[in-house]
């Protein structure tokens, strides 16, 4: 048995995990995608419509039963 662990960022106030992070991005004519070179501070609940410094973060532990 596996468990992998994964985190989550929730709003700190009203705890939804609809949240986003302003960021500088740059084109890349290589790939033809976005490539994010920057992560800002401010963050925004899309659910409670509040800007944040800060999300909270919750880890989420899975177990993966793998047959050997």
């Amino acid at each position: 048995m596996q468990i992998s662990k994964t985190e989550k960022f929730v709003c700190r106030y009203c705890g939804s995990d609809n949240v986003s992070k302003e960021a500088l991005a740059d084109w890349c004519m290589e790939t033809q995608s976005w490539v994010i070179r920057s992560i800002y501070d401010n963050g925004y609940c899309h659910d409670c419509d509040s800007e944040q410094d800060y999300f909270n973060v919750e880890t989420i532990e899975e177990s993966n039963n793998v047959a050997a």
